[in-house]
């Protein structure tokens, strides 16, 4: 569970701790964490946070907040041809 997240400055650190650590599964299950309580945090932190993430982490993102599957899908869909390149 998340520690209470008032802004995407006190989630980035937060964040940081499960990006570094190169363990996409749980940066997914700190997001759908903080998603849950502030999905308004989804603009700035997965811009920030999408390259650690794998297609699986999209996908369940995705699933949770159906709302947000756009900003997901595109930033996924970015990454994807930049990766091409």
């Amino acid at each position: 569970m998340s520690p209470i997240l008032a802004s995407a400055s006190d989630a980035i650190p937060y964040l940081n701790t499960f990006a570094q650590g190169n363990h996409p599964d749980h940066l997914c299950d700190a997001m759908i964490d903080i998603f849950s309580n502030r999905p308004d945090m989804a603009t700035v932190l997965i811009p920030t946070y999408a390259r650690y993430l794998t297609a699986q982490e999209f996908q369940r993102l995705s699933a949770r907040f159906p709302a947000l599957t756009n900003l997901f899908t595109g930033y996924q869909q970015t990454l994807g041809a930049l990766q091409a390149h």
